[in-house]
Order: C-alpha cells, then structure tokens, then sequence
C-alpha cells in the first residue's frame, strides 16, 4: 500500500499572493516538469529505440532531455498516473515555455 500513492500521485498548486513584492516575485508556484528519455541503440545501423524500462546494465542507452514549464496565477492541479501526465488549472491564461535539451542540465539551464 506504501508505493500505491505514486502510481495515482495528485498534487495542487496553490499561488501565494505577496501583498508587498519588493525585491520577490509575485506569485510562489513554478510547475515545471523534466522529461528524460532513453533510447537503445542499434550498433549495426545506429538507429535508435525506445526504452521504456531502461534498467539492463548490458546495453548501452542514449538519453534525450525536455522541459516544459507552465506559467500561471491560477490554482493547478498536477495528476501523474503511470501512463500520462495530466495538467489542469482553474482558469488564467496558458502561457507554456518549452525547453529543449538534448541534456537535463541544458534543460535546467535553459529553465533559469
């Protein structure tokens, strides 16, 4: 039952309101996710293949990076499920800034 939570996580998002921003932002809420993919690949022809589970220690993988960050003063509500990723807000505008790799430290870097 312990590890039920992260096959059906939920996380809301609250903004915090900052009467006086000096010198602060505005709002407290970043949602920004980093997606990282592994892809095998094939040593005779060079193509590249999906790995879901890239857990064999014997095969050489190639990873692939992006980042998408979703700016907005609205309450969100962020649902991880095993097979998708869903993201909901209350209302607001949709203001998605995109950040591609291939590295997660270029994504990070492109995130700051």
């Amino acid at each position: 039952m312990a590890s039920e939570w992260k096959k059906n996580f939920t996380r809301t998002l609250w903004v915090a309101d900052v009467g006086d921003p000096i010198d602060t932002n505005l709002y407290g809420s970043h949602s920004f996710y980093l997606d990282t993919r592994y892809y095998e690949v094939t040593e005779t022809l060079g193509n590249l293949t999906y790995a879901a589970n890239a857990t064999n220690s014997t095969v050489d993988y190639i990873s692939y990076s992006h980042g998408v960050f979703l700016c907005n003063a609205y309450a969100q509500e962020v649902l991880m499920r095993p097979a998708n990723l869903t993201w909901r807000t209350l209302g607001g505008s949709i203001d998605l800034d995109f950040c591609a790799g291939p590295t997660q430290d270029k994504v990070t870097k492109s995130y700051q």
